[in-house]
């Protein structure tokens, strides 16, 4: 009777848990209903973390986690932003809970010096470009790397529930769903400008790694729809990429019947994603238009059509040294356009700052190869790139979905405070499960 009792105790526990996640997916989706109040939730969650941490010493991280998925780091000017104040005592507390309180290791701190050295010793390089403010962001990046480095494998990752998480953002994606439907139109800019925004894919990876073919079916049509209603052109793009990476494994490993299956599944992918496309008008989205572009007339001179920014900063990029492209021009540096390969940029645009326009030297850089490899080197992007690759190849379950969301916020999230922490505890995430399998 006791057990049973306990048990019963259990279950209510968790189903009340799954209740509150979702109740707090879904306030974190009212911008259109309750924009103030919103934007102001993750305080809430934050401050019942440390109540409950502060009595009873004992807390589940995947809370202060969606308190900072909840928050909204960039609103586009469009929607309300959540205090900044409260995001970083947010970010903070995440960084506080896995900073070393276990014995690191000596290895671990001789390559955090090395390349604390090198990157001092590369600014030497891009002296006449550095800017303060792009080196306080450097900083920020290097801090929460080290914290990564440092923690890698500390039992502190495995407190985090990653079923609470897929079903955070599950629920996230069907309230988003419905602000598509009933809320959004194409003519407001993007539906959701978050740095983190790129995360609402790892239900679907969750579901296709761990081999659930109809829960799978089931999350594409909501990830598709809000993936078009967000806007952003790299995230479905980086997701399209490891999606195909992710199938191409299957289908070879697979017995005849189920390739007949993923063949299935794959033609259910496209149907919906046309179906958009045609339901909302393929010039109507960034998205779709830029697919459809591709699909039918792709060419260098197309992809110049749609993303010159982008093109000319890759051309800057890699016009430099071959020593400055491998090893980067140190923090903070920026990337100099000698030529004025911008010059069709005006401050009408959004691309670039008046700063920058006006010095000719460009911090804010819209690649993770061209941003981190600028300071960091490119060689540095290869081997994280390639290692991370290497796992989604290796892995499938829950290590297998972290590792391929892994490489889609690389590309997709780098360029914030919040990205770079949230790909920093997926990172940690993936090594521990790793670590703890082998």
């Amino acid at each position: 009777m006791v057990v049973f009792r306990l048990n019963q105790k259990k279950a209510v526990v968790k189903i009340s848990k799954y209740i509150l996640c979702g109740g707090l997916a879904g306030l974190s989706c009212q911008r259109f209903l309750l924009p103030e109040i919103y934007a102001l939730s993750p305080f809430i969650v934050l401050g019942f973390y440390w109540m409950h941490k502060i009595r009873s010493d004992k807390s589940d991280p995947t809370y202060l986690l969606i308190a900072m998925l909840m928050c909204v780091d960039n609103g586009g000017d469009i929607y309300a932003e959540t205090p900044v104040v409260i995001r970083y005592l947010i970010y903070v507390s995440l960084m506080w809970i896995i900073i070393p309180r276990e014995r690191v290791k000596k290895s671990g701190v001789l390559f955090l010096l090395s390349l604390y050295f090198i990157m001092t010793f590369q600014m030497l390089f891009g002296i006449d470009t550095i800017r303060m403010l792009t080196i306080n962001e450097n900083i920020i990046q290097l801090s929460i790397f080290s914290i990564f480095v440092l923690t890698v494998n500390f039992k502190i990752y495995g407190d985090f529930d990653t079923k609470l998480i897929v079903c955070f953002l599950m629920i996230y994606l069907l309230f988003e769903s419905l602000n598509y439907i009933f809320f959004y139109e194409a003519a407001m800019g993007y539906m959701n400008y978050n740095s983190t925004k790129a995360l609402l894919v790892l239900p679907f990876l969750y579901f296709l790694k761990t081999n659930k073919l109809l829960l799978t079916i089931l999350s594409s049509m909501p990830t598709t729809m809000v993936l078009i209603a967000n806007g952003t052109r790299f995230i479905p793009v980086m997701f399209v990429m490891t999606l195909v990476l992710i199938l191409f494994k299957k289908f070879l490993n697979l017995k005849f019947t189920n390739k007949i299956m993923l063949l299935i599944l794959n033609y259910f992918l496209g149907e919906i994603l046309f179906w958009y496309s045609d339901k909302y008008e393929l010039e109507a989205s960034k998205v779709t238009n830029f697919f459809y572009q591709v699909a039918t007339n792709f060419s260098i001179d197309v992809l110049r059509i749609l993303e010159p920014v982008r093109m000319d900063e890759n051309y800057i990029f890699f016009s430099r040294s071959v020593y400055e492209i491998l090893f980067g021009s140190g923090l903070g540096s920026g990337l100099w356009d000698k030529n004025n390969t911008f010059g069709y940029i005006d401050y009408s645009q959004y691309a670039f700052s008046r700063m920058e326009i006006d010095s000719h030297i460009y911090h804010g850089l819209h690649d993770f190869w061209t941003d981190i490899g600028l300071r960091f080197g490119m060689l540095f992007v290869s081997i994280i790139v390639l290692m991370t690759i290497k796992n989604i190849w290796k892995y499938e379950g829950i290590k297998g979905a972290y590792w391929a969301m892994c490489l889609i916020l690389l590309f997709c999230s780098f360029y914030s405070t919040a990205g770079v922490l949230l790909i920093s505890i997926i990172y940690g995430l993936a090594m521990y499960l790793e670590k703890s399998a082998s």
